[in-house]
């Protein structure tokens, strides 16, 4: 079979066979950020399925917040899904704080699975660290966005460059899932057909 070409990836290590090692990471979904930001609906709405997924599958997740007591808290959606201790006030938009990185080193994560705004500033940044600091980074392109598409793209071009896997979130819902025989596929389908619903 024909090897593909994939940088600095070692094709072996993409996949998630021990979701210990495996965060989902939130970037900034905030009540005040929102309006400003392009298909915020969209991003809130994949980053919820995400959440769901994350919690019937025992995946750890977390989220960042962008000055709160400007920005308000995160959106209702994602708070709902999250522990209050897994999310983490910030000031710097590069989202890898100490707190955070704290967290990843105690739960030896080495996958990391980014949604959240803005592509262009927080979530580049982020991402960018993470590649950094040697851990593999899945970036869900209809997860992330900025306040116009050309800025979201941009971001995206430049952290697919970097190193960072781009993928969607029925991409990464059925990736993660990997087979029928789920205990959870039930509801996990459901979550695809709520999706596909809009």
């Amino acid at each position: 079979m024909e090897k593909y070409y994939t940088g600095n990836r070692d094709i072996r290590s993409l996949g998630y066979k021990n979701f210990d090692n495996t965060l989902l990471f939130v970037i900034d979904l905030q009540e005040r950020l929102m309006p400003a930001v392009d298909e915020s609906e969209e991003i809130i709405r994949n980053t919820a399925a995400l959440l769901k997924l994350c919690n019937l599958m025992s995946i750890k997740s977390l989220a960042t917040e962008q000055y709160p007591k400007g920005l308000g808290r995160s959106v209702e959606s994602i708070l709902s899904e999250l522990n209050d201790e897994n999310i983490f006030s910030k000031t710097s938009f590069n989202a890898l704080t100490q707190e955070v990185g704290a967290y990843l080193r105690e739960n030896k994560i080495k996958k990391v699975i980014v949604t959240g705004a803005e592509s262009h500033v927080c979530v580049y940044q982020t991402v960018r660290a993470l590649l950094e600091h040697g851990l593999e980074v899945f970036v869900v392109e209809d997860g992330i966005s900025s306040y116009s598409k050309e800025y979201k793209e941009l971001g995206l071009r430049a952290m697919e460059a970097m190193g960072a896997l781009r993928v969607n979130t029925e991409m990464l819902i059925y990736d993660l899932t990997n087979d029928s025989k789920s205990p959870h596929f039930k509801e996990i389908t459901q979550i695809v057909k709520d999706l596909r619903s809009y």
